[in-house]
C-alpha cells in the first residue's frame, strides 16, 4: 500500500497484470473471479523519508462457499475474510526482508517468488506472519528502502479484485496479536487508484478516523484520505515498517477488522 516502499509480492489472481486463476489472495489488478480464488493487490508502507510503494500477496484457500458481505466487522476463516469483507488474505515484503510463515505449499513466499497455488496459513482464524526485517543504515538511501521496507499482511474486500466495501464508515479499528504490536501501520487502498497508491496511519489499538489516513503518514505531508471515499476502500493491511534496528516478526496476526 502506498507510503510504502517496495516490491510487490503479487500473488492472487494477478500480479498487477499477470492473471493467475488459482486459489489466492492480495492487491492486484486482474478482476476475474475464480472459484476458491482471490486477487492480488498493492501493499507496502512508507518510512520517513523516503516514501515508497509496494504490493504483494499470497493466496488463501476457502473452506466453503463465500458468504455475502454483512455487518461492520471482519474475521477470518482459513485465509478468507468473513463479514464486511469476503476476499482473501495476503502478505507483501521487500526483497531484503524474509518471511517463513505463511508458506506456499511448504515453500517460502518472497518478493520474487509469489505464491500461485494455495497459501498455507498457520491459523484458521487469523492472518499471521513470521519473518525478519534487516536494519536500515543510519542514512538510508532510496534504493535501500525500496528493497527493505518491511512486512505486511492484508486482505482484499472481495474475491474479485477491485470491488469496494460499498458502505460508508468514519473509522477503522484493527485487532492484532503477536510481535511486534507497537509501531505498526494500518494501510487502506481506494478502488480505482494505482496499486501503489495507498493511505496509512499509525495503529493506535482503537478506532482510527479515516480522515487520519494520509499517503505520507510518517509526516502527513501527502494526500489525506477523504471521508466521502470510505465506500471505495477495497483493501486493508497492517504493516511492520523497517527501522534503523533489525526487527524480528513473530506470529504477528491480523485477528479482525472493525469499521465504525
Amino acid at each position: 500500500m502506498n507510503a510504502t516502499k517496495s516490491t510487490i509480492v503479487k500473488v492472487s489472481l494477478a500480479l498487477t497484470s499477470l492473471a493467475l486463476c488459482v486459489a489466492l489472495a492480495m492487491f492486484a489488478t486482474f478482476a476475474t473471479s475464480c472459484a476458491s480464488s482471490d486477487n492480488g493487490g498493492s501493499g507496502g508502507g512508507g518510512n520517513p523519508p523516503p516514501a515508497g510503494t509496494s504490493g504483494g500477496g499470497s493466496t488463501g484457500t476457502p473452506t466453503g462457499g463465500t458468504p455475502a458481505a454483512s455487518g461492520n466487522s471482519v474475521t477470518f476463516n482459513s485465509g478468507q475474510a468473513q463479514g464486511q469483507m469476503t476476499g482473501y488474505g495476503w502478505i507483501a515484503l521487500g526483497s531484503a526482508d524474509s518471511a517463513s510463515d505463511p508458506t506456499c505449499s511448504g515453500v517460502a513466499i518472497t518478493s520474487t517468488a509469489p505464491c500461485n497455488t494455495a497459501t498455507t496459513w498457520s491459523s484458521t482464524s487469523a492472518l499471521c506472519i513470521t519473518g525478519s526485517i534487516p536494519a536500515l543504515s543510519a542514512a538510508p538511501l532510496q534504493a535501500e528502502y525500496d528493497a527493505n521496507w518491511g512486512l505486511q499482511i492484508g486482505v482484499n474486500s472481495n474475491e474479485t479484485d477491485g470491488v469496494a466495501i460499498a458502505k460508508t464508515y468514519s473509522a477503522i479499528a484493527i485487532a492484532v496479536s503477536g510481535s511486534p504490536t507497537s509501531g505498526l501501520r494500518v494501510e487502506i487502498h481506494r478502488k480505482g487508484d494505482a496499486p501503489a497508491t495507498t493511505y496509512c496511519a499509525a495503529n493506535t489499538g482503537s478506532a482510527i478516523p479515516l480522515t487520519n489516513f494520509n499517503t505520507h503518514c510518517w509526516d502527513n505531508g501527502g494526500t489525506a484520505f477523504a471521508a466521502a471515499d470510505a465506500a471505495l476502500i477495497d483493501k486493508v493491511g497492517i504493516q511492520v515498517s523497517s527501522t534503523q534496528s533489525p526487527i524480528t516478526v513473530t506470529n504477528l496476526c491480523l485477528n479482525s477488522i472493525t469499521f465504525n
